[in-house]
């Protein structure tokens, strides 16, 4: 498996937004309290 990364570019911000909230919910999430779950999910 090769990993590549690199700047987004204009108009990928909601797909990039949408790929941090779903690995935070996937990986991350189950590893809080809800409270530090919601938290985290505030702007």
């Amino acid at each position: 498996m090769t990993i590549s990364y690199r700047m987004i570019k204009p108009g990928e911000e909601s797909a990039v937004s949408s790929l941090v909230i779903d690995v935070f919910n996937e990986f991350i999430a189950p590893l809080f309290a809800e409270e530090g779950i919601k938290e985290k999910k505030q702007p």
